[in-house]
C-alpha cells in the first residue's frame, strides 16, 4: 500500500498548508522531504509576520523553520507566541531569549520555571496585546 512516501515535494506542500503552524513544526521533524515540502509553508508564514531572513551571513539563519522556531512560535507548545521573555527586568532592555503564548504563561510550572530562572516576560505581547487587562477605575457608590 503506497503511502505518504510516494508523494511528490508540491503534493506534499499542499497537504502540510493545512496545518496549524505548531502542528506544522512537528510534520517538519519526520523526514528531510517532509522538512523540504514544509518550508514553503514557513516562508508564507513569516511573511505574514512580516519575519525576514537576516541579510548578513554572521547572523544566517538556515530556513525559515528556524526562523518561525525562533521568532515567533511559544517556546513551550509551538503555537503563535505573542509575550517575549528576557533575562532582564527591565522589559525594554535586554536580549529577547524567546516567546511564550498566552496560554502557557497561565500555567503553574511555566510560572515557577520563570521564576526559577529570574526570568522576565513584557506586559505587552508583540502585537501589542496586554498581558494584562488594563484595570478601569474604581466608582464610589
Amino acid at each position: 500500500m503506497p503511502g505518504v512516501e510516494c508523494l511528490d515535494d508540491a503534493a506534499l506542500a499542499e497537504v502540510l498548508a493545512k496545518l496549524e503552524p505548531q502542528h506544522l513544526v512537528l510534520a517538519a521533524g519526520v523526514s528531510r522531504s517532509f522538512a523540504r515540502a514544509a518550508e514553503g509553508c514557513f516562508k508564507a508564514i513569516c511573511h505574514r509576520r512580516q519575519l525576514r531572513l537576516p541579510q548578513s551571513r554572521r547572523r544566517a539563519l538556515s530556513s525559515y523553520r528556524r526562523l518561525y522556531a525562533t521568532e515567533a512560535s511559544c517556546y513551550a507548545c509551538g503555537k503563535s507566541g505573542e509575550f517575549v521573555v528576557r533575562p532582564s527586568r527591565l522589559s525594554g532592555s535586554g536580549r529577547k531569549l524567546f516567546l511564550l503564548c498566552r496560554s502557557c504563561l497561565s500555567e503553574e510550572r511555566v510560572q515557577r520555571r520563570l521564576t526559577e530562572r529570574s526570568l522576565h516576560v513584557d506586559l505587552e505581547g508583540v502585537s501589542g496585546a496586554l498581558l494584562v487587562p488594563k484595570y478601569t477605575k474604581w466608582r464610589r457608590k
